[in-house]
């Protein structure tokens, strides 16, 4: 497992943050602009001058139709590092959601691939680095022990797994993305920003909320796959989506059965542990997020979906989806 900053997603928030596009759903949706940061200072500096790059006017055309603000982030990481950023795993078959009417994604990374070259972006990269050994400091190591409560839950490997650290998303965001590669490889990935910056200092919070930002996006790797499985049996064409849910960014059915699971075995994982009152604070924060039944829904999972502390993975998931959606 690894912490690391990576040059694509670099690359990709940089034309976002360009387009104004974390910054407008930062203050759409928690009405609130991103915090202001050293790094963030860097790049208004730095790409003043391409705004009216061909990619940021291609992104700015894009973005309205592409529901799922995780699908560029994804994209990068489906390609190998720029200059070349050669196709490593199919993204039409990694993201279910791929449109090609609404995404032409081959013509994005080509124009990616070109402004990384206008930027000379290589050059803003390298002079960067001690910002990026910072962050990765003021993240520290000690989160990543936690990790194998997750692993071990959901009985899946270590291996290719890594954390991204990446300052320019949403303000303590966090996104779940699994990769397999053209090669047949499965490469994890947890992104991770910080929540602030104050004295030169990225904010991560406690050790607490470092581990929970952590099994929750773990999570993300095997139940959005689970509940992709299932999800065409429902009829849920008629299923109200209440505001609060769309509120925080849950805009569908399957991304809410998904937070609801994953919000209610995170909050097992801590009285797992023997930490109960983070367990209560995940609750009453989640119920506050509009999650009203997810203490009722942790039981339930720890009752019947549950075999020697690991999770149930087999065609009992439709059950457990069935009983989410009547809780919705």
């Amino acid at each position: 497992m690894e912490i690391v900053i990576d040059e694509r997603i670099e690359l990709i928030t940089v034309v976002q943050t360009l387009c104004n596009y974390w910054e407008n759903l930062q203050i759409r949706f928690y009405d609130k602009p991103l915090y202001q940061s050293k790094y963030r200072e860097n790049v208004k500096v730095y790409f003043e001058k391409y705004k009216e790059h061909k990619i940021v006017k291609l992104h700015n055309t894009l973005c309205d139709d592409i529901g799922d603000i995780s699908a560029f982030l994804y994209l990068a990481l489906c390609y190998s590092n720029p200059p070349d950023m050669n196709v490593i795993a199919d993204y039409e078959n990694n993201w279910r959601q791929w449109n090609s009417s609404l995404f032409p994604y081959k013509e994005f990374i080509d124009e990616l691939r070109q402004f990384y070259i206008d930027t000379d972006f290589n050059c803003f990269y390298g002079n960067n680095q001690d910002e990026y050994k910072n962050m990765m400091n003021n993240y520290g190591n000690k989160a990543e022990l936690s990790v194998n409560t997750a692993f071990d839950y959901y009985d899946i490997k270590t291996d290719n797994y890594k954390i991204i650290l990446s300052s320019l998303v949403l303000d303590g965001g966090g996104f779940g993305i699994k990769v397999k590669t053209n090669e047949n490889e499965i490469i994890n990935y947890s992104i991770i920003s910080p929540f602030d910056y104050k004295d030169n200092n990225y904010l991560f919070g406690s050790l607490n909320n470092k581990k929970s930002f952590l099994w929750h996006e773990i999570g993300h790797l095997i139940i959005n796959d689970l509940t992709g499985n299932f999800i065409n049996q429902f009829d849920l064409d008629k299923k109200e989506i209440s505001e609060i849910y769309v509120k925080n960014l849950y805009g569908n059915i399957e991304t809410i059965i998904n937070e609801y699971i994953i919000r209610a075995i995170t909050i097992r994982f801590f009285e797992m542990s023997g930490e109960n009152e983070m367990a209560e604070l995940l609750i009453k924060n989640d119920i506050k997020s509009g999650f009203e039944d997810v203490k009722l829904l942790k039981d339930h999972i720890k009752q019947n979906f549950e075999h020697n502390q690991s999770f149930v993975k087999d065609d009992r998931y439709k059950d457990l989806m069935e009983y989410v959606i009547n809780l919705i």
